[in-house]
Formats: structure tokens, C-alpha cells, sequence
């Protein structure tokens, strides 16, 4: 009876509010799925991830014999008091090259990285830090940080959170699998580390990878209805490597990623610093790009404009399916709070649609998949891109079956002004996925 009582309580309210269905329809129905996710590890390919942290160590040793014979003396590149002391005593690089450093709440000379961004021009030592700190992270948080998850059968299990995002998104932790990046770790002699490669298939199996294709750029384009960018979209090809093209002049990797870092920098309202921090540059360099990028786009400014004052008008959000959020603090009187509830407000809108239609495709598709009986596993969620483990000799059929229902079912069923192409690919390891075409 007490049970009976809660969820009647609980039907009213959310049917009230018009969240019954997405209660009912997305995220009950969700929670088997995790569930089964949770039961399944993934294999770790042991002796790479071990050779992965020996090449690091030695690259950060070489590291930190390159800044002491630079300097002239041993120093602790970890120390920022240290570091401040080589940087602005000894070498003076603010005051030789004439450069305004930014400084830290106590009033000291900051060492971050966007500081050591101004400095690497004129000095090798910066550079040697940014790259020491980038490949610490990634050891301690990617490489050492997974070993202690691997099981003794050589596999590796993740918790998948469903409310561990306000936006809605699916969380990982213990580890975080979300986290791994795609793009591999430079070091030198333009060697590479691929720290997906880690992660290996079982023997007669592959993964298969499915990846909505800019999908918070797409919704993005949806809610601001805005022709030109709705029409790139419509005209298909990657929108990343289009505007690398027109803006930066080249179309490789590099300028992908660097024009991709430069749309959703502005798209969320991320100011000069954050901006200058993501790809390496000066505050007032970064302050060109977002000007001339919002100049020429001008929606990426109407758009937020637009949601906050709506925001501001009812106090919250409703999501492409209809998920909603409160944002008690978009009316306060304290600037601070205000202005980060406004932030929270754009993420929410953009980042919670994309949610919503990759949990609706992780249901199509398993919904698809189990009715054929097919050999296939899924193991990750990746925000906008799914992984199973499928059976070698089922894999193209199984990949036919996931582009069909990610694409066409939720695509019919949501009615987006723009369409949301999923690219297909599958290999023996997370680095060597191979486009599988349609």
C-alpha cells in the first residue's frame, strides 16, 4: 500500500509537470540496460597498459633533464613556487619580453597555463612544462589510475550512473571509461600514444563502434532554426572540417579539432581565457577569434540571449523530449549566481537534448539488436558514441541494424530540423576502429 501511495504521489506530479512520459518511457526502461552494462567487463590488454606507463615515465624523466640543463640547476617542476622563481627571477621573461602575467588570489606571479602559453614563445622552458604536466595527467589519471580497476581475469568493470549529471547525461566512474581520450598522447619525435589501445575485443570478437556525428552542434542548430547553419548540416560532409577549411585554411586533423574546440568554446560561453587555454594562444588572440566567429555566426550569441531571457521569464528549461530543470538562481540578485546559473541554463539545454537522443538510441538499438538475437554486447557509452562487443561473424549485419535504429526510429519520433547521421566502424581495440560504410 505504501509503495501504491508513492507512485500515484509520483504520477501526479510528474504528470503535471509533463514528465511522466520521460520517466516512464526513457529512464525506467533505462535502468535494465545499465544494469546489464555493469555485469559486463571489458578486456584490458595488461602488458600494453604497463608499457604505456614505462614510455611516460621516461619521456617525463627526459622532460626534467631537459629543464635543469636549460636552467642550470636541479628544480622541482611540480612546485609553482619554484617554478615562479625560475620563470620571473632568474630568466625574467615577463619583464625582458614585456608580457603582463596574470596573478593568483595571493598576489603572486601565476604559473597556469595560460600564462605558460604567453611565455612559450620566448622561452623553451614553458613549453617543457606544459607538456610535463599534460603526460602527468594522463599517467596518473588514464594509465596508473586503471590499473587499480583491472580484475585478475584482465578486464575492467565501470559504474554508469543515470542521475549523475543535472543535464541528464550518463555518468561512468570507478573507473571513468568516459573519460579515455580518442585523440593520442604526443610525445617526441612525433611518437604516439593511443591510450583507447588499451582496451581489446575477446578472441572471435570486435568492437563496434556507433558515433552521432557533431550531435551538440546539431541540436545546437535545431533550437536556433538559423537557415545557414541548418543548411551545411542538410548538405551533409563533416561541418568541422568545413569551417577548418574557411577559417583556418587547412582541413587535417589538427584544424578539425582545433576549429571544433573554437565553436562549442563560444556555442557554451566560454570567455577569452578558457578559450586561450584550449588551444594554446593569448588572452587577446583568443579575444579575436570569438569576436570575428560570433560576427560571422551570429546565432551563437542570439541563442543563449534568448534561452536565458526565456529561462528568466518561467524559471526553467524543457529538453527535445521534454525532460525539464529548474533554475531557482537565473533571477538572483547576486551577479555570481546569476551569471553561473545562466551558463547552466545553455548547458542544460544543448548537452540534455543530446542525452536525451542517445539514451532514446541505446534503447532502439538493444530493442533492435535483441529481436534479431544477435551476438552483441554493449559496453560503453561515451555521451555521443556507443560500443558493443559484437560476435565477428554477425559484425555487419549488427552494424546495419544499430544505423537504422539510432537514425531513422528516434530521428522520426523527435522531428529535428536537422539530421543526426551516425558513423559506424569496428577493430580489435578501441584505436584501430575502421569505417564500416553503409
Amino acid at each position: 500500500p505504501v509503495l501504491d501511495i508513492t507512485m500515484d504521489i509520483m504520477e501526479k506530479r510528474l504528470s503535471a509537470t509533463s514528465l511522466w512520459t520521460v520517466f516512464t518511457d526513457l529512464e525506467m526502461k533505462l535502468t535494465p540496460l545499465l544494469a546489464i552494462m555493469e555485469c559486463s567487463s571489458i578486456s584490458v590488454d595488461v602488458k600494453k597498459l604497463h608499457e604505456t606507463s614505462r614510455v611516460i615515465d621516461k619521456r617525463l624523466k627526459n622532460l626534467q633533464k631537459e629543464a635543469y640543463e636549460l636552467v642550470g640547476h636541479p628544480f622541482q617542476l611540480n612546485s609553482h613556487q619554484q617554478l615562479r622563481k625560475v620563470l620571473f627571477d632568474e630568466l625574467k621573461l615577463d619583464t625582458k619580453f614585456n608580457i603582463v602575467v596574470k596573478q593568483t588570489e595571493q598576489g603572486a606571479k601565476s604559473t597556469s597555463e595560460v600564462v605558460l602559453c604567453q611565455l612559450k614563445r620566448f622561452h623553451p622552458l614553458p613549453k617543457i612544462v606544459l607538456e610535463q604536466r599534460h603526460l602527468q595527467k594522463v599517467k596518473s589519471t588514464y594509465v596508473d589510475g586503471l590499473q587499480q580497476f583491472v580484475k585478475k581475469d584482465g578486464t575492467v568493470g565501470s559504474t554508469w550512473e543515470q542521475t549523475g549529471a543535472a543535464t541528464g547525461r550518463i555518468t561512468s566512474k570507478n573507473p571513468n571509461l568516459q573519460a579515455i581520450p580518442k585523440v593520442p598522447v604526443m610525445l617526441q619525435d612525433e611518437e604516439k600514444i593511443y591510450l583507447r589501445a588499451i582496451f581489446k575485443s575477446r578472441e572471435g570478437f570486435s568492437f563496434l563502434a556507433a558515433d552521432f556525428q557533431q550531435i551538440e552542434f546539431r541540436v545546437f542548430a535545431h533550437f536556433t532554426q538559423d537557415e545557414n547553419i541548418i543548411q551545411m548540416f542538410r548538405e551533409g560532409g563533416d561541418i568541422f572540417t568545413q569551417l577548418a577549411g574557411q577559417w583556418l585554411g587547412g582541413d587535417g586533423e589538427e584544424e578539425r579539432e582545433k576549429i571544433k574546440r573554437i565553436v562549442y568554446s563560444v556555442m557554451y560561453g566560454a570567455g577569452p581565457q578558457k578559450l586561450a587555454e584550449y588551444l594554446h594562444v593569448g588572452i587577446h588572440e583568443a579575444s579575436s577569434i570569438i569576436k570575428n566567429f560570433v560576427d560571422t555566426f551570429p546565432c551563437l550569441r542570439t541563442l543563449p540571449q534568448i534561452v536565458i531571457a526565456q529561462c528568466r521569464r518561467q524559471g526553467y528549461l524543457v529538453t527535445v523530449s521534454g525532460r525539464r530543470r529548474l533554475f531557482p538562481n537565473i533571477r538572483s540578485t547576486n551577479s555570481r549566481l546569476r551569471t553561473y546559473a545562466e551558463r547552466q541554463a545553455i548547458n542544460f539545454l544543448i548537452q540534455g537534448s543530446a542525452a536525451d537522443i542517445c539514451k532514446a538510441a541505446m534503447l532502439e538499438s538493444q530493442t533492435a539488436l535483441s529481436a534479431q538475437g544477435l551476438q552483441a554486447k554493449l559496453l560503453l557509452q561515451i555521451h555521443d558514441e556507443l560500443v558493443w562487443e559484437v560476435a565477428d561473424h554477425h559484425l555487419r549485419e549488427t552494424a546495419d541494424i544499430v544505423r537504422r535504429a539510432m537514425e531513422e526510429q528516434w530521428n522520426q519520433r523527435l522531428s529535428l530540423r536537422v539530421p543526426v547521421p551516425v558513423s559506424i566502424a569496428s577493430g580489435k581495440t578501441l584505436a584501430n576502429l575502421e569505417p564500416l560504410g553503409n
